[in-house]
């Protein structure tokens, strides 16, 4: 059934949750009541228009990208797919005025605290993860309110900036950074090769009214194999990249640029 992601107790009186439903098994029943349904887009991996859903019925015939969003109240669900979708990821949120529920999820509320006591999930307008799964809410009326403390307290996932083996200078794509205020980054090097190699590596922050970029933080002059950390502070661009100067006879880098941030 539903994966826990955190324990349903704290959270209990929310009125809404979401699921991550692992495609592992089908049909698959979802013994949850509500009267809204929607798809978290930013960690469902399954192709929705292969997924299909029944809704307080046996037989699921309707592809899950046509069903969904709804507000019909409902006692359970049932899902079945293709087999091109087994065990990818299908990221659900579910709730309604009168929501209620038998299994163990994860809600929301956590960090969005401070939604009004009656308000619904129909007064969210969008619900959305960004590219590093960082949730986006924009409010549709004033019912919804999230606590001044949230990006002061919010640690996102950690993400990987670049990875790969590098043999000439080049540069990673533009990565987006926009609800990120700052950024510890680990930068390793696990394998090297060549003569003479030398490797410099430089986080650099994109003006995007020109395409210009600035350099944030480096390390230059790498010989060997090892692990450097690298602190921004006060990040004020939406979008950064990796670049590296790669030198020496046929020099081979193997690296990784990780980030762990604070919203």
């Amino acid at each position: 059934m539903a994966k826990a992601l955190f324990p349903l107790e704290a959270y209990k009186r929310k009125n809404y949750v979401i699921l991550r439903i692992t495609l592992d098994s089908k049909p698959k029943v979802v013994p949850i009541r509500g009267d809204y349904i929607n798809i978290i887009s930013g960690f469902t991996t399954c192709d929705v228009s292969k997924v299909y859903i029944g809704i307080n019925s046996p037989e699921a015939e309707v592809p899950l990208n046509e069903a969904i969003p709804t507000v019909t109240p409902f006692e359970y669900f049932v899902l079945r797919w293709e087999d091109s979708e087994n065990f990818k990821q299908l990221v659900l949120l579910v709730g309604g005025e009168l929501f209620t529920q038998n299994i163990q999820t994860v809600v929301i509320g956590k960090d969005l605290a401070g939604l009004a006591k009656d308000s619904t999930v129909a007064n969210i307008a969008n619900l959305t993860f960004d590219s590093a799964k960082n949730l986006k809410v924009s409010p549709a009326n004033a019912e919804v309110a999230v606590p001044a403390d949230l990006q002061a307290r919010y640690k996102p996932p950690g993400m990987t900036l670049y990875s790969g083996t590098v043999t000439a200078n080049g540069n990673s794509a533009d990565i987006d950074v926009s609800t990120v205020s700052a950024l510890e980054i680990e930068l390793k090097v696990s394998a090297v090769s060549g003569t003479s190699p030398t490797l410099s590596v430089y986080v650099e922050g994109k003006f995007e009214a020109t395409g210009d970029y600035k350099t944030l933080v480096y390390q230059e002059n790498i010989t060997a194999t090892g692990i450097w950390y690298l602190t921004i502070t006060q990040l004020a661009f939406r979008y950064i990249r990796v670049r590296w100067v790669v030198t020496g006879t046929s020099p081979s880098f193997t690296i990784t640029v990780a980030g762990q941030a604070m919203v």
